[in-house]
């Protein structure tokens, strides 16, 4: 069964990497945490800084959507929002 793991405890584990300088085999040992996981959450981490692991996704999953919800809007939005799109350079 896949284990799921809060936005704190990511934040904490990954500060371990960090701040404690542990190193990734240490804490994925201790926790039981697989490398790879701990791995993919300390380059996001680096990537979106306190922003990262957002809700129950990840940043970059989160940014896809919303872009995939923006250029449907765009495709069935009014002449104006269309006029709009090239004029301030989105999508």
């Amino acid at each position: 069964m896949r284990r799921s793991y809060d936005r704190q405890f990511k934040m904490t584990v990954v500060k371990l990497v960090f701040e404690d300088n542990m190193s990734v085999s240490e804490v994925s040992k201790e926790l039981s945490i697989h490398y790879n996981s701990l791995y993919r959450w300390i380059n996001e981490y680096e990537e979106y800084g306190e922003s990262a692991f957002p809700g129950h996704g990840s940043a970059l999953y989160n940014s896809q959507y919303e872009i995939k919800k923006l250029k449907k809007f765009v495709s069935g939005g009014t002449p104006a929002v269309v006029k709009a799109v090239p004029h301030f350079d989105i999508l």
